[in-house]
């Protein structure tokens, strides 16, 4: 083993210990300053040479690891071994040039407009570094890579922030997030998870945060492109692939911040409280969802026996028991709206198709059953029959 590949693990075993240290109570602020952020040791997953197979059940907690590995025996061309790569050295030190440390994060895209797009200024950072400290880091780990010390015996696991990939988006297509979708998830937390709110943190706290969190996140993907890069043997040194990928991601980010990457939900087209929808509405959705919308080839059973599946960190995920009443990505109208136009990216949940996301009754008639769905007195009986089996009320 080389001293730098020791140096590296033994850092990764130094911020196991520390994130413990915090869990006894110590005062976490800020960071220590000769703290450096770990060149990345576990498995990269490829997600499009992901297996698409049903998987029995997940790993019992504490395996995710267990599970990437078991993708690379399934398909050995689906995963990638840092420790099979060379030219790391190098790497580790453009990345410290690029995003500095945990204690002086920065971002150095050589474009000061797209850092103030991005609100990624050196002390918003440092602030949202101290922050992240207190409240994130025993979950989503020192890098974003969602193995912090708790995050083991945490179901479903802590986000990986290291690809770029968010559920939970208002963006069409499911790309990057809005800051305002990052701040709805930190102001309201993910229902049926254990990532709590934080609505008594400051706005302006919340703020921080989230531009610590797209930090990591740029900084996770800029590594994970150019290993996977050093894989596939492009030509370019890591460093020059580290800044070009750089500008790319931020571009990304940049762009879905702009106005006409929203998602613009269609005006209502019912009268009346869109808490009460017709019923005819929910009776056109049920259709909608067993028909041209294809949702229940996915929700078998209304998800109550969904398959369980890859998704594109590489762990095991299942499409949402939508009887269960449980909605992680927010229970609003407009919260359901978006996941039907544009999906959940990132567990390969599909959006919905044009002629369906362009027509507003259909798209409201999805939303309306969905809403109802959970609830047997809220379905008109011939719909309630065929979900829920004659005679329930």
């Amino acid at each position: 083993m080389s001293l730098a590949k020791a140096g590296r693990r033994l850092t990764g075993t130094a911020v196991v210990l520390f994130g413990l240290v915090l869990l006894a109570g110590c005062d976490p602020d800020p960071y220590p300053s000769d703290l450096s952020y770990p060149l990345r040791s576990d498995l990269l997953v490829e997600e499009g040479l992901v297996p698409d197979d049903r998987v029995p059940a997940p790993e019992p907690l504490g395996s995710v690891e267990t599970t990437i590995l078991r993708i690379g025996q399934t398909r050995k061309e689906a995963v990638i071994d840092p420790a099979n790569l060379n030219g790391l050295d190098a790497l580790e030190d453009k990345l410290e040039d690029l995003f500095g440390t945990p204690a002086n994060p920065t971002v150095k895209t050589g474009n000061k407009s797209l850092v103030k797009k991005l609100s990624l200024d050196d002390e918003t950072l440092a602030a949202g570094s101290v922050l992240y400290r207190r409240h994130c880091v025993h979950c989503h780990g020192l890098t974003g890579d969602g193995r912090g010390p708790t995050a083991p015996w945490v179901d479903p696991h802590p986000r990986d922030y290291r690809r770029g990939l968010f559920k939970f988006t208002s963006v069409v297509g499911g790309g990057k997030p809005r800051r305002e979708d990052l701040m709805r998830t930190l102001y309201e937390g993910i229902e049926g998870t254990s990532m709590p709110n934080f609505r008594h943190l400051p706005e302006e706290h919340r703020s921080e945060l989230v531009s610590y969190i797209i930090h990591l996140s740029i900084r996770g993907e800029v590594e994970y492109e150019v290993m996977k890069g050093i894989s596939k043997k492009l030509r370019g040194s890591p460093s020059s692939q580290a800044v070009e990928n750089l500008r790319t991601i931020a571009r990304q980010w940049v762009s879905a911040q702009e106005d006409d990457a929203r998602i613009m939900p269609q005006k209502y087209p019912y009268d009346g409280d869109p808490a009460d929808p017709p019923r005819e509405s929910i009776v056109r959705g049920y259709h909608l969802f067993n028909g041209d919308a294809a949702c229940i080839g996915c929700h078998t059973d209304y998800g109550r026996n969904a398959p369980f599946r890859y998704d594109k960190w590489g762990t095991i995920v299942r499409p949402a028991n939508l009887t269960a009443g449980v909605y992680r990505g927010g229970r609003r109208p407009v919260d359901i709206y978006y996941r039907i136009h544009s999906g959940v990216n990132p567990s390969n949940m599909a959006g919905t198709s044009d002629t369906i996301a362009n027509d507003p009754r259909r798209m409201w008639d999805l939303v309306n059953f969905v809403k109802a769905l959970p609830y047997p007195a809220m379905l008109p009986d011939e719909v309630r029959d065929k979900v829920y089996g004659p005679g329930r009320k």
